[in-house]
């Protein structure tokens, strides 16, 4: 499989009580899936966990809405082609509660930086491009602009979306890539 797309979410858990550990249970007993839904969790304290190869497709944006949003912007199924990095926590994503800690902020723009060496032609996406949710809860192609890695910022034209890159989503992107913390409530 050629990697070509880093697609960045949130689990919409709880920071702290959430682990990589749980998410997966998640998935696999309670949803009863029968692969999860991202290549990488990252943890409260900014740590990783791999889940699964780069090569393995996972569910992280494959419900058919989204595969369709993929199809009609891309003119095929892409979703082979995806790694999905989350970050556990988001729930309602309240300042110093479920929002994202600061070493989950320098993770995500280090596993992206990584991504990026490791495939350069890569295209960054959130979540949020694809569907009509908030995840990851800042506009990405804003967090790279603001890392000077344009070259890699996947843009959609889906126009029902827009709306996610409103002021303080593209703030939130601001202050992680300058690495300000606390960020701003949502």
């Amino acid at each position: 499989n050629r990697i070509t797309k880093l697609i960045v979410h949130t689990t919409a858990g709880q920071r702290k009580a959430d682990d990589a550990v749980s998410v997966m249970e998640y998935f696999l007993l309670s949803k009863k899936w029968s692969y999860g839904g991202y290549h990488h969790l990252i943890q409260n304290d900014g740590k990783v966990t791999q889940c699964y190869k780069d090569t393995k497709r996972t569910n992280g944006i494959g419900h058919a809405f989204c595969e369709e949003v993929i199809k009609s912007q891309f003119k095929s199924n892409f979703t082979n082609e995806m790694i999905h990095i989350s970050w556990i926590g988001g729930a309602d994503f309240i300042q110093g509660k479920n929002q994202m800690s600061k070493g989950q902020s320098i993770t995500i723009v280090d596993i992206i930086k990584f991504y990026i060496k490791r495939y350069p032609g890569i295209k960054v996406y959130g979540h949020n491009q694809f569907a009509n949710k908030s995840c990851p809860w800042f506009w990405v192609p804003k967090l790279m602009t603001e890392l000077g890695l344009e070259k890699n910022r996947g843009l959609t034209n889906y126009n029902r979306y827009q709306s996610y890159k409103g002021a303080k989503y593209q703030k939130v992107a601001q202050q992680i890539a300058g690495g300000e913390y606390p960020l701003i409530n949502i």
